[in-house]
């Protein structure tokens, strides 16, 4: 899948997922198959989660899934600065 990200050489993949391997952060279950590695056991669901989606974007930046995430992430984003704005806008008023 990452190979397949032309922005990205196979040497610059392999080099990147060889340090990640080393310091914990992956593990391979089979050849190309990768899994978190124990290093990742101490995030929390939702960070674990933001960083497998990073890793989508970053994969296959192009595929239906990185679309989805970035809907979804700019549909999360756009409450927070409606809240932000009548905050703001409350505060002028007392």
């Amino acid at each position: 899948m990452l190979a397949s990200n032309r922005k990205i050489t196979k040497t610059a993949i392999s080099t990147a997922l060889r340090r990640l391997k080393g310091a914990g952060l992956v593990a391979e279950k089979t050849a190309g198959r990768y899994l978190p590695g124990p290093a990742l056991d101490r995030l929390t669901a939702e960070r674990s989660n933001l960083l497998w989606q990073d890793l989508v974007l970053v994969g296959r930046p192009d595929g239906h899934l990185a679309a989805a995430i970035r809907r979804r992430r700019q549909q999360d984003a756009h409450p927070a600065r409606e809240a932000d704005a009548s905050d703001g806008s409350e505060r002028g008023r007392l």
